[in-house]
């Protein structure tokens, strides 16, 4: 199941699921707003991110340095963490060609 990032808080996205599919109950609703949470919860490693987004670990760490994605690491460590829907979102990205960067 996909989710729209235009829905940005939990009662937007039970009156999304109520309006697009009238015919689940509440008990279905709930079930698909876990997995929604679930899939926005999930956290990748840097290397986990390059290959989601089919781009090399440095590309990664340039976003991250860059704002265009963000990153958690615990305590003093130097690992990073990122949301795994936002790589996915990040990846989806239009891209520029390289006769576009003049």
């Amino acid at each position: 199941m996909t989710v729209s990032r235009r829905s940005s808080s939990p009662l937007a996205l039970v009156r999304t699921l109520r309006h697009d599919h009238p015919s689940l109950s509440d008990d279905q609703i709930d079930a698909r707003l876990l997995e929604i949470e679930q899939s926005l919860q999930q956290s990748v490693s840097v290397a986990e991110a390059a290959r989601l987004a089919g781009e090399k670990p440095a590309t990664i760490y340039k976003a991250i340095a860059r704002g265009n994605l963000t990153s958690t690491t615990e305590g003093a460590s130097n690992v990073h963490r990122l949301s795994q829907a936002d790589v996915e979102v990040w990846a989806g990205r239009p891209r520029r060609r390289p006769s576009e960067a003049a």
